[in-house]
């Protein structure tokens, strides 16, 4: 994140409220952070439940939600490098589009 809150160098995207995305996923990922730092301090972790639980409700729907963005991530970002190194600045899906051609200046 730190490569795009240098002033002069661009962004990437529109910002959403006020913030592009890079400092949204930094903000959420320290929230998470110390949420779970929060959870830790819980004794009730450490209890052994007398039964198995079954997800029902919102936690089967969370689930669902994780593995269903895991699966998008990967396959877009197999989409976006083709399944080798990405580019510095994707501008598009190398595997949908094929490489970029670069054009040289006509003498």
């Amino acid at each position: 994140m730190l490569l795009h809150i240098v002033p002069g160098t661009g962004t990437y995207g529109d910002p959403f409220l006020g913030l592009h995305f890079y400092s949204w996923a930094l903000a959420l990922f320290i929230v998470i952070v110390a949420g779970c730092a929060v959870l830790l301090l819980f004794d009730g972790q450490f209890e052994l439940p007398g039964r198995l639980y079954r997800l029902t409700g919102l936690a089967l729907v969370a689930t669902v939600l994780i593995a269903l963005l895991a699966l998008g991530n990967g396959v877009s970002t197999v989409l976006e490098c083709a399944g080798g190194l990405c580019p510095d600045n994707p501008e598009g899906y190398l595997l949908i589009d094929g490489p970029a051609r670069e054009t040289s200046p006509a003498p």
